[in-house]
């Protein structure tokens, strides 16, 4: 389904969602950095129960259908026009 949306996207979009995805591609390169120095000589599970709380409370926020609604609206095009366009 996510190539289906991504296909429908406008060239520009499509840009800025590939760039979002490569910025929060490499700032998760920075995250084993991040949690060693909060975790310190306490060790790793503290810092990686926080990633997993933040992580759980946000997939159960995107399931949650009003937020899914918006998350697809969003991805979807504006007019008929762009649907019905031929790709290159």
């Amino acid at each position: 389904m996510g190539k289906m949306i991504f296909d429908c996207l406008h060239p520009a979009e499509r840009g800025a969602l590939t760039g979002t995805f490569y910025a929060c591609a490499y700032l998760g390169f920075g995250v084993p950095l991040l949690l060693s120095a909060i975790g310190g000589d306490a060790g790793l599970a503290v810092p990686l129960t926080g990633l997993a709380v933040v992580t759980a409370a946000v997939a159960v926020l995107l399931a949650l259908p009003p937020l899914r609604r918006l998350a697809l609206s969003a991805a979807a095009p504006a007019d008929a026009s762009v649907r019905t366009r031929s790709r290159p």
